[in-house]
């Protein structure tokens, strides 16, 4: 009977030492994959904001120059990504209007009389947002940008 509890116990110590050891290894493990999940989630919502304010833009030629609406569709889409201060954006959004002409990969003057037919109009809307990470891991940055570019053709 003594030997039996002995067993028991050095097995109950053997698994005590287990533990000890491999649970770092596993909270490590469970905080990179829930950032990978987080960078992620951004780089898609990033995305999708750049799309939808493209898309706002690209409903008109006068849209194009509307830079304040095209933010504030960039903002709506990414919301989501405001955390504690709702004073904060939640991504930062640029736009630049593009003029080619028919057929062409060369943008031209949205000024000038180049194209022998009707000048194609473009929208281009960079979103971006820094992200960072929850634990300063080694040899992995904490901050990564992320920057996510839409160009579609105005109607």
């Amino acid at each position: 009977m003594n030997n039996h509890y002995r067993s028991h116990t050095k097995q109950r110590g053997v698994a005590a030492i287990e533990a000890v050891i491999t649970l770092p290894f596993l909270i490590l493990v469970m905080l990179l994959v829930m950032d990978f999940g987080r960078v992620m989630y951004v780089s898609i919502t990033t995305t999708s904001a750049a799309r939808a304010a493209a898309g706002y833009a690209a409903q008109s030629t006068n849209l194009v120059v509307d830079t304040s609406g095209i933010q504030a569709s960039a903002q709506q889409e990414a919301n989501d990504l405001l955390i504690n201060n709702a004073n904060e954006q939640a991504v930062d959004v640029s736009s630049k209007r593009i003029c080619k002409c028919p057929g062409s990969i060369t943008e031209v003057s949205c000024t000038s009389n180049l194209c022998a037919a009707e000048l194609q109009i473009f929208i281009e809307v960079t979103a971006s947002r820094d992200f960072r990470t929850v634990v300063e891991y080694p040899f992995i940055p904490n901050d990564i940008p992320i920057s996510r570019t839409a160009i579609i053709r105005a109607q």
